[in-house]
């Protein structure tokens, strides 16, 4: 998979700007998601985790 193609020519120059010549880690898709999820959950939290577990598919531990 090309970067450049997948992002394009602007976004990736904003990219090389940022971060060009460092070590960059990029997080795989199922993590990221968890991350904002979780984020979410926590905005959201109250008494009712049983409802917000099922909500989201997690357990109510």
């Amino acid at each position: 998979m090309d970067i450049v193609e997948t992002i394009g020519i602007d976004a990736f120059k904003d990219l090389v700007k940022l971060a060009g010549g460092s070590n960059l880690y990029i997080s795989n898709e199922s993590s990221l998601i968890k991350t904002y999820r979780n984020k979410i959950i926590k905005k959201k939290f109250n008494t009712y985790y049983k409802s917000i577990s099922r909500k989201f598919g997690i357990n109510e531990v």
